[in-house]
């Protein structure tokens, strides 16, 4: 099998992009126009659509970069996309983007190139057909999805699309999901292909998800849960299920969750055996403007299986950590090994537009049986700056941490300035 990779230190390559989108909440990466009414023909259909998009510019500092020692850069890229999708005919409509990205001050070596951004890119991006009434919504073509570890993770230049039909009734507590995906494209893809952040080589069929979320508010308590079943062909099969209680009202809102997760060989299992258990918990509180967060998630070893333990994730593997309730920021709980995990983050929106935060991460996890473990600690700090008035949609956002651990022979340092005008 050959490796996804552009350099030998992509294999511990990931990101969470999860702070970002909760925060950037003018974001591009939905929808921007609000309900428009039913056009009366296939003129008015084509003329009367919406205009969307991203204009955005990446810049990354690294030095002895994932842990290799020496190994320092600068790198930027701009580009972004632009959408159209026409007005509702009949419940139907037309989406589609073009997608553009470059970067400069990369290494001559492409093989020395550190994967932060990605190539240069410029192709159509989404192109898709939708039917919707009231809360039924299918869609076919290339596109966005939003599912546990096959997702658009927004924190890239260009977005991550899927081809294929998605299905989704309800709203984002009480819903029902159906998804077929045949291909996809990556963050450094031009295009789409049959394979996998884990090999450029081999092809399979895609992967389909079935899933549902519920929630009911009983004496000021919001009980919520979902349950998810996947198929990654020829990869693996995973169950996963979570649920949480939260207080809805008052100064000091206490919450509390609980994951399981499930992992399982399918077909050939291109990345190796399947033997993936995972039991997370949360807990945390929000005080007014305050939020604390405090994750754990115990991944249990399996001597001989994938990454001792690891979930197999297509499409998630080295980019971000999905769900999990214990993640760093630079790289993904799940690409770490099996063992203990644990993070603490601590942010608030106490002035107005701007979100400030800080995370503390500890992977004490192994990746191989019989070795020591990684005992990973990440420090980082961040902060988000919304613009308002005639400058509402642009966004500032840094993000600067190191990371150490007792099995490596260098600190790892990155810092990240992203700027964006979504509209």
């Amino acid at each position: 099998m050959a490796p996804r990779s552009f350099s030998a230190v992509n294999k511990v390559l990931g990101m969470s992009g999860l702070v970002l989108l909760s925060v950037m909440g003018n974001t591009a990466m939905a929808d921007v126009a609000g309900t428009a009414p039913e056009a009366e023909s296939v003129v008015d259909m084509l003329s009367e659509g919406t205009v969307s998009g991203s204009l955005r510019m990446r810049y990354y500092t690294d030095k002895n970069a994932y842990f290799v020692k020496d190994l320092n850069q600068d790198t930027a890229g701009y580009g972004g996309f632009v959408k159209y999708e026409t007005a509702a005919l009949n419940g139907f409509k037309l989406g589609g983007s073009l997608i553009y990205q470059r970067t400069f001050n990369r290494p001559d070596d492409k093989g020395s190139v550190i994967p932060d951004i990605g190539t240069n890119v410029t192709n159509i991006g989404e192109a898709y057909v939708s039917w919707e009434h009231d809360a039924f919504k299918i869609t076919a073509g290339n596109q966005r999805v939003q599912l546990p570890w096959t997702s658009d993770y927004d924190w890239r230049v260009v977005p991550v699309l899927f081809q294929g039909i998605n299905v989704h009734y309800g709203n984002d507590d009480d819903f029902l999901s159906l998804a077929r995906l045949y291909r996809w494209k990556g963050w450094a893809d031009d295009g789409f292909s049959r394979n996998s952040m884990y090999s450029t080589d081999e092809k399979t069929a895609g992967m389909w998800s079935l899933g549902g979320g519920r929630s009911v508010t009983v004496n000021g308590l919001k009980y919520s849960g979902q349950l998810w079943r996947q198929h990654y062909y020829d990869y693996t099969n995973v169950s996963y299920g979570e649920g949480h209680v939260s207080a809805v009202s008052g100064d000091f809102r206490p919450n509390a969750g609980l994951q399981y997760i499930r992992g399982t060989g399918d077909g050939r299992e291109l990345a190796g055996t399947v033997d993936n258990t995972t039991l997370g918990f949360q807990a945390g509180f929000d005080y007014k403007a305050y939020k604390v967060a405090l994750g754990y998630d115990h991944i249990k070893a399996a001597p001989g299986a994938y990454n001792n333990g690891s979930l197999v994730t297509p499409y998630a593997h080295n980019m971000s950590s999905g769900p999990y309730f214990a993640q760093p920021y630079f790289t993904s709980t799940q690409d770490l090994g099996a063992g203990n995990a644990y993070s603490l983050d601590v942010s608030t929106g106490a002035v107005q537009n701007l979100f400030l935060g800080a995370r503390y991460s500890f992977m004490d996890l192994t990746a191989v049986a019989g070795t020591a473990s990684l005992n990973q600690s990440e420090y980082l700090l961040y902060g988000i700056y919304n613009f308002a008035g005639a400058l509402k949609g642009l966004s500032v956002a840094e993000w600067v941490g190191v990371q150490t651990s007792p099995a490596r022979d260098t600190r790892f340092f990155q810092n990240r300035l992203e700027v964006s005008y979504n509209f």
